[in-house]
């Protein structure tokens, strides 16, 4: 299987979860290979928020900044909630 085909497959289990944690998990990994149509889906279909960080401090913008996946930047920044989407990390690096 494809690994896109599998995490569009895996995603609506690994969201079923309660914890924040665990729904970031899914959009996060999707963003830092730049798959962009995972993005797209999770956002869209599963609603999953953005400006979350993981227990680093990192966003799912901060990975796609750093790995340079300009659609996924363009989805992430489409959806960010916050007036600034440059949050430092716990080593207070920004993504942009």
């Amino acid at each position: 299987m494809p690994p896109t085909r599998m995490m569009i497959t895996v995603a609506p289990i690994l969201l079923s979860s309660s914890g924040s944690l665990e729904k970031l998990q899914p959009l996060w990994r999707a963003s830092t290979p730049g798959r962009e149509e995972v993005v797209k889906l999770l956002l869209v279909q599963h609603e999953v928020n953005p400006d979350k960080p993981d227990n680093t401090g990192k966003t799912p913008l901060w990975r796609a900044s750093r790995n340079r996946h300009e659609g996924v930047l363009k989805l992430l920044l489409l959806e960010w909630d916050e007036d600034k989407p440059d949050k430092r990390d716990n080593n207070s690096i920004t993504p942009l």
